[in-house]
């Protein structure tokens, strides 16, 4: 105990002696009282700083964005209207399947806003396309009457799919609109079709021309016929809508355009390849003898993200005009992603060491997944976050400012070992979907990793998904209409297209 020193009083908190100023009778006892109060609160401060440094900078971090970008001062316990709403109707999520579409859209499924040459004049269509493995492309109008279409030929109607997991519905809840043929006979081609992208991201406008809306697909090859990629103009008659950009020597596995629609890239068995649309000129920007499974542009159009069948995920620039030339690419060796994994066959093989490849990459901000790299997905809110999928079903999302801190989230319960299967995101990311070997297609939050439904009996995999934008028409100032994509609302109940062996299927949130 502190001896006590005339003129002085002690402050335990401090371990330090303090004068005491000449104030009033009872002064004293006050000034002992602050001292006190000021001790509690400053310890009270103390420990709260005390516990958020145990949470980490990285921690922090994690919990502000997955939050959105709100940080918490405990448990996240507010959670947003939109996000509560969509995974009540993921919760009671219903699927139908469209007759006549067997085998037809296992390969590719893509939907956007399109004019269309009718009867009546010029019309706007929510157009779909679906690419099967079996080499057919097959164009379709969705929420269509019959007496709009000038090219209509078959109707494919929808109707519930029994799932016997979930207890009996009512059919007529909710029913998706049937779809029409735009054009009979479909195309056909040699080989699978292995992606379909919407040619341009950006909002698109309307001159007194019209709407002019092309697609990208592409051909994966076969025996001494390599891959090629095609142009769609859906504007044009159908003797003159297709037209190939280019043809290669390769194994084209994907694809995708940039925002513009000017440039497009192909993932292809010996590298990615930069394609200009309008001189059909191909320049390789990523040498590599590891199959490019998936790829997408960033944002900005100036970065790629390249997923590898040996499980690695590489970020190539191509800003640089000598990136494009291959006698000038940067030689790197990047480590395998895992020591196994699985072959078609059902075999495994093993791997170590290092994989080189050229291209103006930077090794140490890599990204490794377990096994081949089926899907990748960059948030548009925030493309520092990509989410990538795996052939083994793994699914994660990572946060590319922080690599080395391992995944952001994890989705568990995703089923698969060998097949290409894809990751969709709905428009206002807050919901992801997968299918599975186990013939089921899961929902989770994106944000929390949820898993939020699985939707199972399936005969055979759901391996691609398309989550479309619906948009609406704006006025601009030079007295121009463009269209883009709209925000969420709550009357909003959102639905994707599923592509499997089987046919084309539609899910939609209940609720």
């Amino acid at each position: 105990m502190a001896r006590e020193l005339p003129g002085f009083y002690f402050d335990p908190e401090k371990n330090r002696y303090f004068p005491i100023q000449h104030r009033a009778a009872g002064a004293s006892q006050i000034c002992k009282t602050k001292v006190a109060s000021s001790s509690v609160q400053s310890k009270s401060e103390a420990q709260k700083r005390k516990q958020t440094n145990k949470l980490g900078a990285v921690e922090l971090l994690y919990r502000r964005e997955l939050a959105g970008r709100i940080l918490p001062s405990g448990n996240i316990s507010n959670v947003l209207f939109q996000r509560e709403l969509m995974e009540l109707q993921a919760s009671l999520a219903k699927v139908w399947m469209y007759d006549n579409t067997s085998g037809k859209a296992d390969g590719a499924v893509e939907q956007f806003l399109a004019t269309k040459e009718t009867l009546d004049g010029s019309k706007e269509a929510n157009v779909l396309i679906v690419g099967g493995r079996n080499g057919s492309l097959g164009l379709y109008e969705v929420e269509g009457t019959r007496e709009q279409l000038e090219y209509d030929r078959i109707i494919c109607r929808r109707y519930p799919f029994v799932s016997t997991s979930l207890n009996q519905r009512n059919p007529s809840e909710n029913q998706p609109s049937p779809i029409w043929t735009i054009q009979e006979p479909e195309l056909s081609f040699e080989s699978n079709i292995t992606a379909i992208k919407r040619l341009g991201r950006r909002s698109d406008f309307i001159n007194h021309e019209g709407l002019n809306e092309r697609a990208l697909f592409t051909t994966l090859g076969s025996g001494s016929v390599g891959g090629s990629l095609y142009s769609l103009n859906l504007n044009a008659a159908p003797q003159s809508r297709l037209s190939k950009c280019i043809s290669t020597s390769c194994t084209i596995w994907t694809a995708d355009s940039n925002f513009d629609g000017t440039r497009a890239i192909i993932g292809t068995n010996q590298g990615t390849a930069l394609v200009d649309i309008e001189h059909r000129r191909l320049s390789w920007v990523c040498r590599s003898k590891s199959d490019v499974l998936s790829q997408q542009f960033d944002q900005s159009g100036n970065h790629i993200f390249c997923g590898f069948r040996n499980g690695a995920i590489v970020t190539v620039d191509i800003r640089s005009e000598e990136s494009a030339q291959f006698a000038s690419m940067h030689r790197h060796a990047v480590r395998h992603a895992a020591h196994s994994f699985s072959l078609n066959d059902g075999s495994s093989k093993s791997l170590s060491g290092k994989f080189r490849l050229k291209g103006n990459v930077n090794p140490s901000d890599a990204i490794y997944m377990p096994t081949a790299v089926c899907s990748l997905a960059a948030l548009q809110s925030d493309d520092k976050y990509l989410l990538a999928s795996s052939m083994n079903g793994t699914i994660k999302l990572w946060d590319r400012r922080l690599i080395e801190r391992g995944s952001v989230q994890s989705y568990e319960g995703n089923v698969n070992s060998h097949t290409m299967i894809q990751i969709g995101v709905d428009p206002t990311e807050s919901l992801l979907a997968s299918g599975g070997e186990d013939g089921a297609i899961r929902l989770w939050n994106v944000k929390t990793g949820k898993l939020l439904h699985t939707e199972v009996g399936f005969s055979s995999p759901v391996t691609t998904i398309c989550w479309p934008k619906y948009r609406k028409m704006r006025e601009s100032s030079k007295e121009e209409k463009f269209y883009e994509d709209t925000s969420f609302e709550q009357k909003f109940c959102w639905g994707l297209w599923l592509g499997s062996f089987e046919g084309l299927l539609y899910m939609h949130g209940g609720g």
